[in-house]
C-alpha cells in the first residue's frame, strides 16, 4: 500500500503538542511505512515476513537498547526480533499483530512530542532516554494501546533472547525430535518401533 505523505508529514500532521501523549497516540496510528532510510541513525534492516524493514529496524534497536551487556550478545545478534517476525504471522492473533505493528509508530509520536523528532533519526544517548520515558509511561499507565503494545512486545522480546541458545548460557536443547502433524499410518509405525524397543 502505498501513501502520499511520508511518516514524518503524517505524525506532524497529528499536532502531537496539542494533545496528551495517550490520546495522540490513539488518533494517530500511521500508515504502513516508507524505508527511505537516509538519515537513519538506526540500522536499516531487511523487511521480514510480518514485519515491513521500518518496523523490524526501529524494533531491532529498541530490543538492543533495552538488552545492553558486555558479558552477552545483544538482541539482533541473538537475533530476536527476526524470530518474533518469523512466529507472529502465524501464532500471533488478530489484535496482537495490530498492536505490535503500531508499536513503531506509537514510539515515533513520543519521540517526536518529548525529543522533537521521530525515533530513527535521534542519536543513540536521545534514542535511549526516549525508550527510558516510553518505558516508564508504559508500566505507569497500563491502559493505553501503546502502553499494551510496548509491554507485549518487551514480554516477547526478553522471552525469546532468554531462551535462545546465543544468550542463555544454561540452554539445553529439548532431548527427542518433534514430528510434527503425523498421518495415522506414520503415527502407528512410529508406536511400533517404539514398542519394539521397549519389548525387544
Amino acid at each position: 500500500m502505498q501513501f502520499e505523505q511520508s511518516r514524518r508529514q503524517f505524525l506532524r500532521q497529528c499536532r502531537i503538542g496539542a494533545l496528551p501523549i495517550p490520546l495522540a497516540i490513539s488518533a494517530c496510528a500511521g500508515p504502513t511505512s516508507q524505508c527511505d532510510a537516509s538519515s537513519w541513525e538506526i540500522a536499516r534492516l531487511e523487511a521480514g515476513k510480518f514485519f515491513d524493514c521500518y518496523h523490524i529496524s526501529v524494533l531491532s534497536d529498541v530490543a538492543d537498547l533495552i538488552i545492553e551487556s558486555p558479558e552477552k550478545p545483544n538482541a539482533s545478534e541473538a537475533q530476536v526480533v527476526s524470530g518474533i517476525d518469523d512466529m507472529i504471522g502465524d501464532w500471533a492473533g488478530p489484535a496482537l499483530k495490530v498492536r505490535l505493528a503500531r508499536l513503531p509508530n506509537y514510539l515515533d509520536i513520543y519521540a517526536l512530542s518529548s525529543a522533537g523528532e521521530m525515533y530513527p533519526f535521534l542519536p543513540q544517548d536521545r534514542r535511549r532516554r526516549v525508550l527510558a520515558g516510553f518505558d516508564a509511561a508504559a508500566f505507569a499507565d497500563r491502559q493505553t494501546d501503546a502502553s499494551i503494545a510496548y509491554r507485549e512486545f518487551k514480554s516477547l522480546m526478553l522471552r525469546f533472547y532468554l531462551s535462545s541458545a546465543d544468550a542463555n548460557r544454561d540452554y539445553v536443547r529439548v532431548p527427542g525430535g518433534y514430528y510434527g502433524d503425523l498421518s495415522d499410518s506414520e503415527y502407528n509405525a512410529l508406536l511400533r518401533e517404539r514398542a519394539e524397543r521397549f519389548t525387544g
